[in-house]
């Protein structure tokens, strides 16, 4: 769009000299109105060729301050060398926050060639990864997540990547991520409740039950761990504490309905 704008801004200058010189030629003289016309359009044009320059980088400012400040561990300095380069990152990610991942994943590809820095190859790498991630190519953002913690080892990247070998139906890689997450950082709620997780789905409920407690040592209103709380309860033959977690999970923003469907559905495969 201000590609387009640039190019109207100029072909409107081209005009301009277009007019006075077709006035001046004829007789090798320039009418008084004529002057005053193309004084006042050419200054008008550079005044709008400022306000879109203006307004282009404090909307760059603007998305800079507001995802640097949502995601900081992952952007760093990310191609702060280059004010072009730095625009076109912050454009990606703001495809990537609203939820255009496949726009995105082709504007940080692009990015990739020009990085020059480590933390510029982080972000983008990164980034990309989360993106094939939520499009459920789990192959390919393993692949992106492993070379982005080769980096910089990240708890939650690990963690996501334990997600994405839970989904290709590899449990063993899934908790051996979750595991190496929370080595990386302990107090990253995350990874505990994310092997609570599986561990449910595997039926493990002594197992389960036993992470979303550590879960919720580190967050005790963590709604997903206090969840699997009452799952693993039920399911173990804890009534008492089935229902005490199950209250306080609807009470964090869980889904009651949604819970006790989960539970009628395990309960009659046992």
């Amino acid at each position: 769009m201000k590609k387009l704008q640039y190019i109207i801004y100029a072909i409107l200058l081209l005009v301009i000299v277009g007019l006075v010189a077709f006035d001046y030629y004829p007789d090798q003289t320039l009418d008084q109105n004529t002057i005053t016309r193309a004084a006042l359009l050419f200054i008008g044009t550079l005044l709008s060729i400022v306000k879109t320059a203006t307004r282009s980088n404090r909307e760059v400012s603007n998305k800079k301050a507001t995802y640097s400040k949502a995601y900081p561990e992952f952007i760093g300095n990310a191609f702060s060398h280059s004010p072009k380069l730095e625009k076109s990152f912050y454009d990606a990610l703001d495809d990537f926050n609203n939820g255009r991942y496949a726009s995105a994943i082709k504007k940080f590809e692009k990015l990739r060639l020009q990085c020059q820095t480590t933390d510029d190859i982080y972000a983008v790498t990164t980034f990309q990864a989360i993106c094939y991630n939520r499009l459920q190519h789990y192959q390919k953002a393993i692949e992106l997540y492993q070379d982005a913690t080769h980096l910089r080892p990240n708890s939650t990247l690990i963690s996501n990547m334990g997600n994405c070998y839970s989904n290709l139906g590899l449990p063993e890689e899934a908790v051996d991520s979750y595991h190496q997450a929370i080595k990386v950082d302990p107090q990253n709620i995350l990874p505990y409740n994310n092997l609570a997780q599986l561990y449910v789905q595997m039926g493990e409920y002594t197992k389960a039950a036993d992470f979303a407690k550590q879960a919720l040592n580190i967050n005790a209103k963590y709604p997903l761990a206090l969840s699997a709380m009452a799952i693993s309860s039920y399911m173990l033959g804890d009534m008492d504490d089935y229902e005490s977690y199950y209250r306080l999970a609807v009470a964090n923003g869980y889904d009651g309905n949604v819970l006790k469907e989960y539970i009628r559905s395990l309960d009659s495969t046992v």
